[in-house]
């Protein structure tokens, strides 16, 4: 039997699966690893644990493949997206702690640039952010001069670790703010506003492309791991939302770029051919505080004991307590699409009464209207119809069955949920796979959650006017809560 291993690189473990070339999942297996620190008002991961696991992961799939008597015919990778390093060309060891794509350090420099910023957003379809890879570059750039020493982003620190083939992938260098979404190439004015050497960025290839031989075993396809998710549960066609440490909402535009003002934009993925690189595109919609939230219920506050347990919690909260129930507008410092504010304060409407599961509900509350805030920008842009779309989620975040209901609540559509959560390791799997550029579906199982008539609208209706308080910095001290960061 003839075989394909998809792995993904994440922010909490590397996952890969193994499957047959019509699809059937014949194995996977999770390999945690060491989460991002901070340090210096950085923050950081260690980027050889991070290839340690990748190594561990594909050999033991490959092992697998052999003992099953399959031979594999490709490998696809995709990783988290904008964490930057610095490694030494010859040894392949890292240099310098890898810059989590959490780490904002660099955001003063770009604020620093002023008007100019602007063009950054033109040209590449990235709302300027020090979340992005640009900033960090440059930064590795000017500590790190020797011709010996690489300075790049992780699927490139992985694949020349792997393969020894030193490039990047299209949707990776998209997050970079140096890559022209209409050239599709390194800009060199966007090089030289943020102070990077456009000599030392590595060449770019197509999603599906080249990528060298790992033990003799092609590697086909690489990809981000939220494009990656995409394509694992998804025709193309249907919005993916994926929650994880981040929340990202992906809507394709097929082979034409759309923006929404403070949306970003950016490839899908690309197909390389003989002739010209094909491309299909999306805009993204992105929530940061989808990770954190829960961790701060069960970590930060003990509200509850396990992550297991925050959907019980809610429920109780739902049912037992009359009355309004509170309302939290938890941006924990900062937002991401589309109003990318710093700063900002958390709000409480109501009050939970030193009540766990009250303040559970609240705080699950407030990861769901972020999306669903999203999830209505876009259909007010007439890009989804509220009549005929679905939304698919993925990732560990989706098992939290109080933020898919609130979402099709207030948005009234209907949200399917695969019951494979190893999204990105099937998307980029089947990438590896395909010969064209909308791969075939893998039919999953999922669970169906309709729009029903609940109080979340409502909830979402005061979560607005305290997001509009915080934006605004309209609110009394009584308004304030003290939340984690």
């Amino acid at each position: 039997m003839k075989t394909i291993i998809g792995l993904d690189q994440g922010t909490s473990a590397t996952k890969a699966v193994l499957i047959s070339h019509d699809g059937s999942e014949l194995e996977n297996i999770t390999v945690p690893v060491p989460l991002p620190y901070s340090s210096g008002g950085n923050r950081f991961q260690n980027p050889d644990a991070l290839f340690e696991s990748v190594v561990s992961a594909l050999d033991e799939l490959i092992d697998s493949a052999v003992k099953r008597g399959c031979s594999v015919t490709g490998i696809g990778i995709s990783c988290q997206r904008s964490g930057v390093l610095a490694w030494d060309k010859y040894s392949k060891k890292a240099l310098h702690p890898m810059y989590s794509w959490q780490d904002t350090s660099t955001k003063e420099s770009l604020e620093r640039l002023g008007p100019a910023v602007t063009l950054i957003y033109e040209k590449t379809g990235l709302p300027p952010n020090g979340h992005y890879a640009g900033g960090k570059i440059a930064l590795l750039q000017k500590i790190f001069t020797t011709d010996s020493s690489i300075v790049g982003t992780l699927d490139t620190f992985l694949l020349h670790s792997l393969t020894g083939i030193l490039v990047t992938e299209d949707t990776f260098a998209a997050r970079s703010m140096l890559y022209n979404l209409t050239t599709t190439s390194w800009d060199a004015e966007l090089c030289t506003l943020l102070g990077v050497d456009i000599r030392r960025l590595p060449p770019i290839n197509a999603s599906v492309d080249g990528y060298g031989r790992y033990h003799d075993i092609p590697v086909r396809a690489v990809l981000g791991d939220q494009q990656a998710a995409f394509f694992g549960i998804s025709d193309s066609k249907v919005p993916v939302l994926t929650i994880g440490s981040s929340a990202s909402l992906l809507l394709p535009t097929g082979d034409s770029i759309k923006r929404i003002p403070g949306y970003i934009s950016n490839p899908l993925q690309s197909i390389a051919n003989e002739l010209k690189r094909n491309y299909l595109y999306q805009i993204e919609a992105t929530t940061n505080s989808s990770g954190r939230i829960p961790e701060i219920i069960v970590t930060d506050l003990n509200l509850v004991s396990d992550y297991s347990q925050i959907n019980t919690a809610y429920i109780q909260a739902e049912s037992h307590h009359t009355g309004q129930l509170p309302v939290i507008f938890a941006s924990l410092g900062d937002t991401a699409a589309p109003d990318w504010k710093r700063d900002l304060p958390d709000l409480v409407y109501g009050t939970y009464a030193d009540s766990p599961e009250l303040l559970t509900l609240a705080l699950m509350d407030s990861v769901a209207a972020f999306i669903t805030y999203d999830i209505l920008a876009f259909i007010n842009a007439q890009l989804i119809d509220p009549l005929t779309t679905q939304i698919i989620v993925s990732g560990g975040g989706s098992r939290y069955d109080c933020l898919l209901q609130f979402i099709a609540d207030c948005t009234k559509l209907t949200i399917l949920r695969p019951k494979s959560v190893k999204g990105s390791a099937l998307g980029i799997a089947k990438l590896a796979h395909s010969e064209s550029a909308i791969p075939q579906t893998i039919k999953l199982d999922q669970d169906i959650f309709s729009p029903g008539l609940s109080k979340a609208p409502e909830r979402f209706t005061l979560w607005c006017a305290l997001k509009e308080k915080a934006y605004a910095k309209n609110y009394t001290s009584s308004e304030v809560i003290t939340l984690p960061r």
